[in-house]
């Protein structure tokens, strides 16, 4: 349901203007029963990884729970190439940089937050880990 609220002053000298009118909506039971089966379904960084092309000895990166060991791959293991996805993939196409400057996450590497992984952002991998 579409509701519309406004005052319009009236007292013994007659109507005054309207205020601003504010405008909301109500959600109904199936909309509302939509978003809980949207909710239900989570996001799979490694599938994400996988379509994007992360070779298969760097998928393990593909993970919120990657080791510290993992995460060395990145920097000497031969996936710094596919860092660019990996990251792409972690924040899974949203922005994130609110979180991260709340969270203290070091201006250099809130690029990073944003998904945007390259040498102008000055968001350096290993400065970053």
């Amino acid at each position: 349901s579409t509701y519309e609220v406004f005052i319009e002053p009236v007292n013994e000298h007659g109507i005054g203007q309207p205020s601003s009118r504010q405008v909301f909506r109500t959600t109904s039971k199936s909309l509302e029963a939509a978003l809980d089966q949207v909710s239900e379904h989570h996001y799979d960084q490694t599938q994400c990884c996988e379509k994007s092309g992360v070779r298969p000895q760097c998928l393990s990166l593909c993970s919120y729970n990657a080791s510290s060991f993992q995460i060395d791959r990145l920097v000497d293991g031969g996936c710094q190439d596919d860092f660019s996805k990996i990251v792409r993939c972690a924040t899974g196409g949203r922005d994130h940089l609110p979180c991260c400057a709340k969270r203290g996450v070091n201006k250099a590497c809130q690029p990073l937050c944003q998904a945007v992984h390259q040498q102008s952002s000055g968001a350096e991998l290993a400065a970053c880990l």
